[in-house]
């Protein structure tokens, strides 16, 4: 009896250790591993390669995902990125080596496993591929979400997959729900990621953005105003109109117009029309008699990268588009000496586009004619545009 209680005992502890000790994550296996216990903060990223890989021209899963899995010491900030580490150096170092580091479609799926958030956010951020996540992988990324909490790693996966939305109805309500997320810089990816063209037919992503837009945090709303054009809906128009009109807002101004942007001129596809938002973009650059902050410099130059294969299809159906108006209205930018000399200066950059030859011309001769203090920058500036249209 003694014998086979003994038996019993010894065979309970060989279960117990293998319990304690987790298998490794071998190719193909998908159980959890315990990271190996080092003096991170001692270390640099020669001895952290030295601790974990043999060979860096034949580094196996195993001694990546051991690698990788000491991201759990990096420090995740505020702004849900993590410190300066060097898990980050050793995995560039190698990159820099060329040494031959496994696909992301062997290590992607044990990492999201892993304890750590900072290890699962490194999965999410190598999900994503120019093709689009995988079908595994987003399957694995849709169960892990299911109960994910931690910021960090919500963040990484609306990032990762913010384009899979209008496609996914589950994806889609993820990045919905992140758009209500109780942490601003969540909010503020999900207002970026809604703003995809991919999620043009994503139910709700509309409503979304305009929510976003009364954000308490200002990061979430600019992101909110920039991105919510590619959606191609005039809703946004509106308030992104009425925030144009605040001056309070300046530090917005720039972002709410290259969101109307999208709608009226698109570029580079040059593929959307709206002269809704065309026209609010006109009224603000009438804005009078503004400041040096209103109209944002950077809201002038919004529309001034032209694609030459797309923008003469896109003319001929933009019928609102009126280059004699915008003339008369950069004209009016240069004129002002209430703005600032940037806004005057960069007004030359929409017309030098846009406009005919003659009608640059005579810009020109009213810039020369300008006598005050930003007189010299405007005129260099127009002379900058005249050189690249030589």
């Amino acid at each position: 009896m003694k014998k086979i209680l003994a038996l019993i005992l010894a065979v309970g502890m060989v279960f117990s250790l293998a319990a304690c000790g987790g298998e490794k994550t071998g190719k193909g296996t998908e159980t959890k591993q315990e990271t190996k216990k080092i003096d991170y903060a001692n270390m640099t990223e020669d001895d952290l390669i030295k601790e974990f890989i043999k060979d860096e021209q034949n580094i196996t899963l195993d001694e990546f995902i051991d690698l990788v899995s000491t991201y759990s010491y990096a420090t995740i900030n505020n702004k849900l990125e993590l410190d300066e580490n060097i898990t980050d150096k050793a995995i560039k170092k190698l990159k820099e080596n060329k040494a031959k580091l496994p696909a992301a479609k062997e290590f992607v799926e044990p990492l999201l496993k892993s304890d750590a958030p900072q290890v699962r956010g490194y999965a999410f951020s190598n999900i994503a591929t120019f093709f689009g996540a995988s079908d595994s992988h987003k399957a694995s990324a849709k169960e892990i979400l299911k109960t994910e909490k931690e910021p960090y790693v919500i963040k990484c996966a609306v990032k990762a997959l913010g384009n899979e939305g209008g496609k996914d109805a589950e994806i889609g309500k993820f990045l919905l729900d992140a758009a209500k997320n109780e942490n601003a810089v969540v909010r503020r990816q999900a207002a970026v990621a809604l703003g995809s063209t991919w999620n043009k037919t994503l139910n709700g992503a509309v409503d979304a953005e305009i929510e976003l837009m009364k954000d308490p945090d200002k990061e979430v709303r600019k992101a909110a105003y920039e991105y919510a054009g590619l959606l191609g809906d005039d809703r946004v128009v509106a308030p992104i109109s009425e925030m144009l009109k605040n001056e309070a807002d300046a530090d917005l101004h720039s972002s709410g117009v290259r969101g109307l942007v999208w709608l009226w001129y698109d570029y580079p596809s040059h593929e959307n029309t709206s002269e809704a938002a065309y026209r609010a973009t006109i009224d603000y650059f009438k804005t009078t008699p503004g400041s040096d902050k209103v109209p944002a410099w950077a809201a002038v130059t919004s529309f001034t990268n032209k694609s030459e294969k797309n923008y003469d299809a896109w003319k001929e159906k933009a019928t609102y588009f009126n280059t004699d108006e915008l003339y008369e209205v950069m004209l009016g930018l240069v004129k002002n000496e209430n703005l600032g000399r940037m806004t005057r200066g960069y007004a030359c950059k929409p017309v030098a586009v846009h406009c005919t030859k003659e009608q640059f011309e005579a810009f020109g001769e009213v810039i020369n004619a300008l006598t005050d203090k930003n007189a010299k920058f405007i005129q260099d500036e127009y002379q900058n545009q005249a050189k690249k249209l030589e």
